[in-house]
């Protein structure tokens, strides 16, 4: 199995972040970023580096295997 594009990572961390009822503020916030940052990684206009990802992974509390599309969706976008 192999790693979602980068825009599907996008989508997962806007669909985490709506299912949260989440601003891109506040997790712009929480990740230390721009809003647009956050905006642009929705967007898959630009792509997190590993370490934001593992950042992303560690605030957010989920798993970084969910994030990058090698789990599938409802099984690692969960509260770790």
């Amino acid at each position: 199995m192999s790693a979602d594009r980068p825009e599907d990572i996008g989508r997962r961390l806007q669909s985490l972040r709506m299912s949260r009822g989440q601003t891109q503020q506040v997790v712009a916030d929480k990740l230390h970023v721009a809003v647009s940052t956050v905006n642009k990684w929705e967007s898959g206009e630009l792509y997190p580096s590993f370490l934001q990802l593992v950042n992303m992974a560690k605030t957010l509390h989920l798993d970084i295997c969910w994030l990058i599309g090698f789990i599938p969706t409802g099984e690692g976008d969960r509260a770790r």
